[in-house]
């Protein structure tokens, strides 16, 4: 019985740490997501210099900004969980 304890202890452990590194990932994602901001911010600069092509690029920066919108939403989500979960495995250490 307690050499179960050990292992169940250990798959914790690591549990913990995993689920750490991944919200860590999911931090570094949604940094990244900045690049996608920038894109749209020099489209929307761009478009009020391009006379014949300012509608296409305003889509483009809407379009982008949307799309940036919802994965820095969809990631801020997971990431509330994962921190859920973490602080549900540190209280029930406690």
């Amino acid at each position: 019985m307690n050499k179960l304890g050990e292992e169940s202890g250990q798959c914790r452990k690591n549990f913990i740490i995993m689920t750490r590194m991944l919200s860590s990932l999911l931090g570094d994602i949604q940094r990244s997501t900045r690049g996608a901001q920038i894109i749209s911010a020099t489209s929307r600069v761009e478009a009020s210099r391009a006379e014949g092509f300012s509608q296409s690029l305003e889509v483009i920066a809407n379009q982008v900004d949307n799309a940036t919108d919802n994965i820095r939403r969809r990631l801020q989500i997971s990431d509330d969980h994962l921190t859920g979960v973490l602080n549900f495995l540190y209280r029930e250490e406690e």
